[in-house]
């Protein structure tokens, strides 16, 4: 009868030397199988550098940033996936532009997040500051829309680094964008932080 392995995840910390002489560390996810004698065969590991490595390589790139600063294989392996799919109004009939937000504080941090953006806003784990300088990943960022409204939030974004963000658009469906963008600078309220202690490996 043919053993039925049970695979499980764990992070690797790769050591290696830059040209300069700089010791870098990389995290990697990789699976594992526990074995009769205790003892663990790890496999994948060279697909899981190069996941990683692409992942620091596009989005070290793309937020302008060195390439070590891109570590959370969860969270951005998690925006690569989603980047550039289309999402709708508030609708149970496609993927809600809304509802991203909570979708990806569920997966990537297990939050269960609110759906709706005022409600977001009023979180009771939720720290509000008005001070852009301030912004770290993970940070939620309030926008309004409304000059007839100016206590409405209409919509939030996810702050990543460097001043980029991820958000759920209408029109373009998910981008990362900069705050420093006159369009959205101009909307800018807001943001918070989750006074939620994450994982090491999550924390920026």
């Amino acid at each position: 009868m043919h053993a039925i392995h049970k695979f499980f995840s764990v992070i690797i910390i790769l050591s290696s030397t830059t040209s300069c002489g700089n010791k870098i560390s990389k995290r990697i996810k990789a699976d594992v199988i526990p074995t009769q004698d205790s003892t663990i065969i790890i496999t994948d590991t060279v697909a899981a550098v190069k996941v990683y490595d692409s992942l620091q390589i596009f989005f070290g790139e793309k937020l302008s940033v060195p390439y070590d600063s891109i570590y959370n294989i969860k969270l951005y392996g998690f925006i690569k996936e989603n980047l550039g799919k289309k999402c709708y109004g508030n609708s149970k009939s496609g993927f809600s532009c809304e509802g991203f937000l909570p979708k990806l504080y569920a997966e990537v941090y297990q939050i269960d997040f609110p759906v709706v953006p005022a409600m977001q806003m009023r979180f009771k784990n939720i720290e509000l500051f008005k001070d852009s300088s301030y912004l770290k990943q993970g940070d939620v960022i309030f926008f309004n829309y409304s000059l007839k409204q100016p206590d409405k939030i209409s919509h939030t974004g996810f702050y990543l680094q460097n001043g980029y963000f991820l958000a759920a658009t209408y029109n373009e469906g998910i981008i990362i964008s900069n705050l420093n963008n006159k369009y959205w600078s101009k909307h800018f309220v807001a943001a918070g932080r989750l006074n939620i202690t994450f994982k090491p490996e999550d924390k920026e």
